[in-house]
């Protein structure tokens, strides 16, 4: 055949092409109506192009995070002296709040795994739901008769709570609506969580000193009740097929030695917050601070968190490939910012103001630079290994991590409540250091392994000769 013959059967055939994509005009109506929908939105200066439903979706995810941690935070003020009156002891008490996170830690993999067969829309509305009545109903518990009654009560109330907020998988809605950009949007999120653990206690002591132990209850649920009014209304649905498909075992995610030491260090990092939160405000007393002091230097960190999220989100997007490292490299911060905040007794130095609030300053940093990029990790090194990035994938990742975060967040308060009791904050902070330098040196070896694989695949590959060549030839 020659080589016009050739060349006149190509063009037939473009032609052919041409004219069969011209003539499917609903697929490019579709098309059209979905470019014409897209607007660009500024977040912090960097502008994306959104359509109705991703921006629908974000702006419901906000308002979620933001409710949801300033209920978690509002019990602070009041409910620990309520609780007393109701003849409950600390230990009472601290089981209460910890029964939120256990019951996320298991029920978080379960939805995540069957997160194809129910649906995002049916899981994150119905979490609402569920939310908002079971945070109404908490605001009647104090008529509840003293003693065990009131303590069975409210640790059914924070159960039914626990099981609304496992029902979210807030990363995962971000990750399949957001893939490009999972780390900023993941940022955005996380800064109103941050607002709302900041303001959660203003919010609980004003409306608990105006209306008493009702009104927080009753207005939290009030306004969780109306998102998820506007949810029920506008929030979209969406399937990767129509098929049912076979859910994903997490067993084999588990068998994955980078993905073990990503949840690893977020780990790490909910358990480190969980550390400090009993025991600081007792560690500043040497300084002789004012309340109004204490105040301020317990909320740098997390302003300083807000601030800096979202130029980790936008780094983390931008060099994907570097997400482990910035981990590892937050890791290192942490340990160096826990060595400081006690001090550690090794380092000989005096504990003074101006050390303590370089390390919880890069305390803060730090917990930004895992939390951040940990989903958007675990996600890469999964489809890495050959899984889609599809819902199902999704929401195994979001489900492994709201699980991992939220034990974490339970052994934290425990480590910092009792075994500061027990030696100290000083060799308790040691201990979280020599954690964290430990699970560094677990991710290095790791790095350094995958790093050394990919380059001896890359000199014995021929990149000139695919794969499925033949090995002889004519």
């Amino acid at each position: 055949m020659s080589h016009h013959t050739i060349d006149n059967a190509l063009d037939q055939t473009r032609v052919k092409i041409v004219d069969s994509e011209n003539k499917n005009p609903r697929r490019s109506s579709q098309n059209d109506e979905f470019v014409n929908q897209c607007k660009y939105v500024n977040f912090f200066g960097v502008q994306f192009q959104m359509n109705k439903t991703q921006f629908i979706t974000i702006v419901l995810l906000m308002g979620y995070f933001f409710l949801s941690a300033a209920y978690y935070s509002l019990f602070a003020p009041f409910f620990p002296s309520e609780a007393i009156n109701k003849h409950l002891s600390k230990t009472q008490i601290g089981i209460i709040f910890g029964m939120f996170e256990l019951v996320i830690f298991i029920l978080s993999p379960y939805f995540g795994k069957n997160l194809e067969h129910f649906g995002i829309r049916f899981l994150f509305v119905g979490g609402l739901f569920i939310n908002s009545g079971s945070q109404f109903l908490f605001g009647f518990l104090d008529l509840c008769p003293d003693g065990i009654m009131f303590f069975i009560m409210c640790i059914v109330c924070r159960a039914v709570t626990g099981i609304g907020v496992s029902m979210g998988l807030s990363f995962a809605i971000v990750g399949h609506y957001f893939p490009d950009r999972i780390s900023f949007f993941v940022s955005l999120l996380e800064i109103f969580n941050g607002l709302g653990f900041m303001i959660g206690p203003i919010i609980g002591g004003f409306l608990y000193q105006l209306g008493g132990f009702r009104l927080p209850f009753f207005v939290m649920g009030g306004f969780l009740f109306l998102l998820f009014i506007v949810a029920l209304l506008f929030f979209p649905d969406v399937r990767d097929c129509t098929q049912p498909r076979e859910n994903l075992s997490m067993i084999p995610f588990l068998k994955i030695p980078r993905l073990i030491i990503t949840l690893l260090l977020v780990f790490m990092c909910a358990l480190s917050i969980g550390f400090v939160q009993p025991s600081i405000e007792l560690h500043l007393l040497p300084l002789n601070l004012s309340p109004i002091q204490i105040a301020f230097i317990l909320m740098a960190p997390s302003l300083l968190y807000i601030v800096s999220t979202p130029l980790i989100g936008y780094l983390c997007d931008k060099y994907k490939n570097l997400m482990k490292w910035f981990m590892l490299f937050s890791t290192l911060i942490a340990a160096i910012s826990f060595g400081l905040i006690a001090p550690m007794p090794i380092l000989n130095l005096k504990f003074n103001l101006l050390t303590f609030m370089m390390g919880y300053l890069g305390f803060g940093l730090s917990i930004g630079g895992l939390a951040i990029p940990g989903y958007s990790e675990l996600l890469r090194i999964a489809t890495e290994n050959g899984y889609a990035n599809d819902l199902r994938t999704q929401g195994v990742i979001s489900g492994l991590f709201s699980s991992i975060w939220s034990s974490g967040s339970l052994v934290g308060p425990i480590v910092g409540g009792f075994v500061v009791d027990k030696i100290g904050f000083e060799l308790a902070s040691t201990g979280i250091v020599f954690a964290f330098l430990i699970s560094a040196v677990i991710s290095i070896f790791f790095l350094i392994h995958d790093s050394c694989c990919i380059f001896t695949r890359n000199r014995y590959t021929d990149p000139l000769l695919p794969e499925s060549a033949p090995l002889l030839t004519n």
